[in-house]
């Protein structure tokens, strides 16, 4: 009967549980792949730059880093995505309404006085494919970010910025276009950087395949003749 439980643990034994995945990667040896280096963490695969890495972790950035990576499993199974840590920043900015003032200083305030709009994060969730979730974060401090239910059972995962449209300036939080007019949306040589860590996931248990069945049937056979035999 003893073997017979354990044949059955390891006929329904899966995959399933909890990790976390880290984004630690060794520089020197990742492979590097069209548009950044593909790392490993967790069994999970993903795309990073290592222009803007300060730490484990991912960065997307719009001034000559990677706007966009995908985290998949190595193997390819279904997994569900629970939560992430981003930290986000904005550098876009909007002109005043009226015209440029004449003194630095003011034109420096004008220069910022609009309501810009935001960069965000965007998360989507794939499966076979398919977009089956997606969810958008705005700039902020390091924060817990909570999937909804659509993230369960996916087979991917891709994060890209969504940067809104602006005059590039100079690499200065305030030297702004010389010809920017009023309501004008502008960055100073770029607009946004995200970074994200610990994503914490949940991998799919294995189907069991139809053969296992068949053993299971055959385990039941085994178990009857063997009670059978004792007991004549």
């Amino acid at each position: 009967m003893r073997i017979f439980l354990a044949a059955l643990a390891c006929l329904f034994a899966s995959n399933a549980g909890a990790a976390t995945v880290t984004f630690d990667h060794d520089i020197g040896t990742d492979p590097s792949v069209p548009g950044g280096f593909l790392g490993a963490s967790q069994g999970f695969e993903y795309l990073y730059d290592v222009t803007y890495l300060s730490g484990d972790h991912i960065y997307l950035h719009d001034d000559s880093g990677i706007t966009s990576s995908r985290i998949a499993h190595e193997q390819g199974s279904v997994f569900s995505a629970h939560s992430i840590d981003v930290r986000g920043y904005s550098r876009v900015y909007k002109t005043g309404s009226g015209p440029i003032p004449g003194a630095p200083t003011d034109a420096s305030e004008w220069g910022i006085s609009g309501l810009a709009p935001l960069p965000f994060l965007n998360f989507y969730g794939l499966r076979d494919g398919a977009v089956v979730a997606s969810q958008a974060v705005a700039p902020s401090e390091w924060s817990t970010v909570l999937f909804d239910a659509t993230f369960r059972l996916i087979d991917q995962l891709y994060l890209t910025l969504s940067i809104p449209s602006a005059i590039m300036g100079q690499d200065s939080d305030i030297e702004f276009p010389a010809t920017t007019s009023p309501n004008t949306v502008w960055c100073p040589q770029w607009c946004a950087g995200f970074q994200v860590d610990n994503l914490e996931v949940s991998i799919a248990p294995v189907p069991v395949p139809a053969g296992g069945f068949l053993l299971f049937t055959a385990l039941l056979g085994l178990v009857g003749y063997i009670r059978f035999n004792l007991q004549r």
